[in-house]
């Protein structure tokens, strides 16, 4: 997994900047996945965390909205996979302009129409960021699959819901395995075997 994190252009550049971008690249990378879910558990079930500045804020730009924030959540991921995929498909330049703009468009008209809060389109537009932050696309495209595990559990359980997911995904991780060496190596290798497979 650590080898997902690591581009090309990291040899080329000074230590203290390339250690701070990866550092950033692992930061992101959780944020891609999790931050859709995390927002769903703080609003629905702990809003009380929340600075009441923030939640008089939130609460404010959810007035007159009439979805669920769980059905706003999962009807944005939705939009912006769809103009993913028309970016990919469209000619050249023209597919940046049609997701640039498409979003833009939309987002707005969803918006106006109290279909969407304002907090929603921020929080999916930053998921979508952080995504394009990680360098490997396969990478990027498990973790669209993982953002709805999160999604799910967190509108049922709230924080519960997180701590099930974190587990599953890190049990997961924990139990695979390439070319016999374990996944999330270095930093799970606990026994001594191990340790001789990771030097040879």
């Amino acid at each position: 997994l650590n080898a997902f994190y690591q581009a090309s252009e990291d040899y080329y550049q000074r230590w203290q900047i390339m250690s701070f971008t990866r550092i950033l690249r692992y930061l992101v990378s959780f944020l891609s996945f999790t931050l859709p879910g995390l927002y769903i558990a703080t609003l629905n079930f702990h809003p009380d965390i929340l600075p009441t500045p923030f939640a008089i804020s939130i609460a404010a730009s959810r007035e007159g909205i009439t979805f669920s924030t769980v059905t706003e959540i999962i009807l944005m991921e939705i939009i912006f996979e769809l103009f993913r995929e028309a970016g990919i498909r469209a000619p050249g330049a023209i597919g940046h302009v049609v997701s640039l703009v498409g979003g833009l468009v939309i987002g707005q008209a969803l918006v106006d129409a109290n279909i969407i809060s304002p907090m929603i389109i921020i929080i999916v537009a930053f998921t979508a960021i952080c995504t394009f932050g990680i360098p490997d696309y396969g990478l990027t495209s498990a973790f669209r699959l993982v953002r709805y595990l999160f999604i799910i559990l967190c509108a049922m359980l709230g924080l519960y819901g997180f701590l099930i997911s974190m587990l599953l995904v890190l049990a997961h991780l924990s139990s695979l395995e390439s070319f016999k060496m374990p996944y999330l190596a270095p930093y799970n290798i606990s026994n001594q075997n191990g340790a001789s497979d990771l030097k040879d």
